[in-house]
């Protein structure tokens, strides 16, 4: 095989670093090519599939342009990548099995059947050029060879060493890169959770630019907001689920491969709820096709330990069949005074190749948080009006007080390929969420308390809960060819039913005789002999759905949906004897997005979408109102450069949402209260994102975003929300070492005013990150965070306030095997 000479490389690489300057400058440049050395491996992780879909993948992450006669590869099946390889043997590998290998043209590189006058198998011809911007090239192929434009699914970040990922299906079920996506996106990938260090998931909503974590105002929950709005449901694998207000969400990261966020509304993929963003956590698959895994093991500040292993391996001789387990424990005491918090993960997966046409996966996990002593709120005022200055370890929660949740979950995913490349997907998750021990309280903290330490009662409640959920996702991918240009539409039904069933066994108020004496541990257990139903709740989700890609032109493509979908509630409530019903149906959810890539590495982008959210309000006929709205509108350009390895955003969007339901003060003729559809907020703003390398040694990712919210009549919405958010984390690695720093800076936010104004100053807080590696095997790492100790709420009211952690830092090593 051919070497290009050093003088020749280091030029091309200087070239490549200027020309990815000029264009983040937004200074158009044309493709350029570069000789690079075809013998220099990376890791590749390539799920078995379709060969058309396998090889496409490897010829996007070794950036050459590819053409070929699609007859040549159409109804075959590939094993995947996993391992070490060049351009040469990894073609190699994917190739000669079915008879082909890779030819070198004039304009690239194209698949040949292997033929006596032709290279024997196994044998590479020379390759002498890569271009690195391939996938945008307008160079055209030999006319015998058509370009082929596939779907491949190369999305998964692990073993990617990047901050960002190549597709995603989170916005619209399209698998579209992050420039193809028409609204606002954000992905946090593996290897941006290896090195955070960041393992539940609400450390992970932290790192998430733009949103607004409250935690600990009332008890252990944490609330989540983005662009002013609540986000009240998440997906993974893209199948959507509820966050329940009354049990703990706060998920085990290790059993997922990268978080996908769609900023603003997603009705299309998510169905009813507000417009403020879809969080899609991926789960890991069993890709390895030979033993390998590793063992993590952690210790840190508060008597912080974590052990954790993650190991795969093939089930049968051919690796057909493949099996993943994850194991991790995590024990912490935090830094609050009597809180003893332990985690126990235990993630299955099996994938399975049934045929060259037929993909399997199934899986299962048990997660447990058992936490003990729960933190909760401070109170924020005296009886007098002044206020309260706590120190961070204050913590009036008795020992006995605790939240333990049990979280079960399976997943079933078949994928059968059918003639003409269209993909069947049939996804079936089942859910479990149980609060056994919930014996938990809170301060009574609004008529404030007295300088003597009196007036404070600690409230408590007994109320195990149990959660159901079921979902089906069924959809069939569709590639079409018309008028010489590539489309792909996919149509699919979605059902969701989630069941809560709580049981009451008892609550009251306990006097404090002193706050400021006292720290919780004087208080006895309560003795309950009450066990009466709560409530006991049903929903249920059904849609149709219906979405396309359409090339309008090379360089123009138009993304179509809707969603058509009927909600059911019903709950039976025995401790307040309150029956509540009501249904919508046919509520219709467009999307409409329109990219533009109007020079090499760049694109416009403008979309339209909706979505609603039910809400139990009727007028004076009394008739339902119509279901709250949530509209999202947005603007942006979008680069991708150094072959899809650094991504950039800058969005402008707008989202109103209305049909709030008012109360009249006036009651109809059978006592019920009379409500009116009123108008309401306005959220709109900017945000600008870098996500990638910049070089090969030096990874990035940055984002700011700036917003205003104002309701109906003209006033400040949510004020709690900081309407500044700039996260930065940068890593560079020299030889075995790297090092890393990242700053997250929130602007100022307050509720309530004068003597009674609750405020957080605008604060930074700054994490660094140092590792190395001994050998290809062992890995230390060290991360520090909130390096200056910087004081601040994880959240607060217009009463109370909770003090987020202080300085910490946690030491692991990792071996892989």
């Amino acid at each position: 095989m051919k070497q290009t000479g050093f003088k020749a490389k280091t030029l091309g690489v200087a070239i490549r670093h200027s020309f990815m300057a000029l264009s983040l400058l937004g200074i158009g440049v044309s493709s350029i090519s570069v000789h690079a050395n075809t013998e220099l491996r990376q890791e590749i992780q390539i799920p078995a599939g379709s060969l058309a879909q396998v090889v496409h993948q490897f010829a996007e992450q070794t950036g050459i342009l590819l053409h070929y006669d699609a007859q040549l590869v159409d109804a075959k099946r590939s094993a995947g990548l996993n391992g070490h390889y060049d351009i040469e043997t990894g073609f190699r590998a994917l190739l000669a099995p079915h008879g082909l290998q890779l030819h070198k043209t004039t304009t690239g590189y194209s698949i040949v059947a292997i033929a006596s006058t032709s290279p024997q198998a196994g044998e590479m011809v020379q390759l002498e050029q890569i271009d690195l911007y391939a996938t945008h090239s307008n160079t055209q192929p030999a006319a015998e060879l058509p370009v082929i434009t596939l779907n491949a699914d190369s999305s998964t970040t692990e073993g990617r060493n990047s901050y960002t990922t190549h597709k995603m299906r989170t916005a619209t079920k399209l698998n579209l890169s992050i420039r193809e996506t028409p609204q606002s996106v954000t992905v946090i990938s593996h290897q941006l959770l290896e090195d955070k260090k960041i393992d539940d998931f609400d450390t992970l909503m932290k790192n998430v630019t733009g949103i607004r974590v409250d935690k600990g105002v009332l008890d252990s929950r944490a609330s989540y907001w983005l662009r002013g709005f609540s986000l009240d449901y998440y997906q993974m694998d893209g199948i959507r689920m509820a966050i329940n207000d009354l049990t703990m969400n706060n998920y085990n990261m290790d059993k997922f491969d990268r978080v996908e966020i769609v900023k603003g509304a997603n009705g299309l993929t998510s169905g009813a709820g507000n417009p403020a963003g879809a969080i899609n956590m991926i789960r890991k698959h069993a890709n390895a096709k030979v033993f390998r895994g590793d063992i993590d093991l952690s210790a840190g500040t508060w008597n912080t330990y974590k052990i954790k292993t993650d190991m795969q391996a093939p089930l049968d001789s051919e690796a057909n069949i493949r099996g993943r387990l994850v194991l991790s424990h995590k024990e912490t005491d935090t830094f609050k005074d009597r809180v003893h918090n332990e985690n126990d993960l235990i993630y299955a997966v099996v994938d399975a190749d049934l045929s060259d046409t037929t993909q399997i996966s199934a899986g299962a996990s048990y997660e447990k948080d058992d936490l003990d002593g729960d933190s909760n709120n401070l109170p924020a005022f005296y009886s007098d009006g002044t206020k309260t200055n706590f120190s961070r370890s204050k913590n009036f929660s008795p020992s006995w007080s605790s939240w333990d949740t049990e979280r079960y979950s399976y997943f079933l995913d078949l994928k059968q390929y059918l003639p003409n490349d269209i993909l069947l997907n049939v996804i079936y998750t089942h859910n479990d969420i149980k609060t056994k021990d919930r014996l938990n309280g809170y301060l009574t903290v609004w008529n404030g308390l007295n300088k003597d330490g009196t007036g404070l009662d600690y409230s408590w409640m007994y109320a195990p809960q149990d959660i159901h959920e079921d979902n089906i996702d069924i959809y069939a991918a569709i590639p079409l060819q018309l008028g010489n240009r590539q489309h792909e539409v996919i149509a699919g039904f979605q059902y969701n039913k989630q069941k809560t069933k709580q049981t009451w066994k008892g609550d009251g108020d306990i006097p404090i005789e002193n706050f400021l004496t006292q720290n919780g541990s004087e208080i006895n257990r309560p003795i309950t002999t009450t066990s009466v139903p709560g409530f006991i709740s049903d929903s249920q989700q059904s849609a149709f759905y219906l979405t396309g890609k359409f090339e309008l032109r090379n360089d123009l493509k138009l993304i179509l949906g809707g969603r058509l979908t009927n909600y059911d509630f019903n709950e039976v409530s025995s401790r307040f004897n309150q029956y509540t019903k009501y249904n919508f149906k046919n509520e219709f959810t467009p999307f409409v997005g329109l990219v533009y890539d109007f020079n090499q590495n760049h694109s416009f982008y403008a979309s339209y979408t909706d979505i609603f959210k039910p809400q139990n309000a009727r007028d004076q006929e009394n008739k339902l109102l119509a279901p709250v709205l949530g509209r999202n509108y947005e603007l942006g350009i979008k680069g991708e450069y150094l072959d899809k390895r650094l991504n950039t955003s800058l969005t402008l969007f707008r989202i109103e949402q209305d049909n709030f339901a008012e109360d009249t003060g006036i009651k109809n003729p059978s006592g019920n209260n009379i409500y009116e559809s009123k108008n309401g907020v306005v959220s709109k703003g900017v945000e600008l994102e870098i996500s990638g390398k910049i070089t090969d040694h030096w990874d990035l990712t940055a984002a700011i975003v700036n917003f205003e919210a104002k309701d109906g009549d003209d006033n400040k919405f949510n004020t709690r929300a900081p309407r500044t958010n700039l996260n930065i984390f940068s890593k560079y690695r020299i030889n075995d070492f790297s090092f890393a720093a990242g700053v997250n800076w929130k602007s100022d936010s307050y509720i309530g005013s004068g003597s009674k104004k609750v405020s957080q100053d605008a604060y930074a807080t700054v994490d660094l990150m140092a590792s190395y590696n001994f050998s290809k095997n062992l890995t230390a790492q060290l991360n520090i965070n909130n390096v200056f100790d910087k004081k601040y709420y994880s959240g607060y009211s217009a009463n109370a306030y909770a003090y987020a952690d202080p300085m910490h830092g946690i030491f692991s090593l990792k071996y892989k095997f």
